[in-house]
């Protein structure tokens, strides 16, 4: 994407999560209702996206963290490699409950099931205060939540 001239970016997200322990408030040290994971999920609709889209370049996401991101303060989780395997998963998971009640929502955010052997590839990532991720779309990803005294923020 570097270099490139038709380049279109869009600001649609901003992420904050408080710290859940070791903190002080009226209620106490401990707020884990406070903590906060994004399952992995698709930006896109898996059985629609290669049909739609085919031929296509890729459409890339990103973010860009405010903070650093540790086993405590929670962050980015993605399944490296999934975005080659989209079409494939789609196609082997024709009545995913996933399909019948998300895949209509216009924003297309698809979360994996939670039996799915996908989540066995997991990787967290813990990234430094400044640094830019960039993903495909079709790469599955989400966030794993904070259980420690210092906030995440990332843009």
């Amino acid at each position: 994407i570097y270099g490139r001239e038709d380049l279109v970016c869009s600001l649609d997200c901003f992420g904050f999560q408080r710290g859940t322990e070791d903190i002080s408030t009226e209620m106490g040290s401990s707020r884990p209702d406070w903590r906060w994971k994004l399952p992995i999920h698709w930006h896109v609709n898996p059985w629609e996206h290669e049909v739609k889209n085919d031929g296509r370049e890729p459409v890339y996401m990103g973010l860009i963290t405010l903070t650093d991101q540790t086993h405590s303060t929670g962050g980015h989780v993605t399944v490296p490699g999934s975005s080659a395997h989209l079409s494939t998963w789609a196609a082997t998971n024709l009545n995913c409950p996933t399909r019948a009640g998300q895949a209509k929502q216009p924003r297309n955010t698809i979360y994996v099931p939670k039996d799915c052997v996908m989540k066995n590839y997991e990787q967290k990532l813990m990234l430094r205060r400044g640094c830019l991720l960039v993903w495909d779309k079709r790469q599955a990803h989400g966030t794993f939540e904070n259980k420690g005294p210092d906030v995440r923020l990332q843009q």
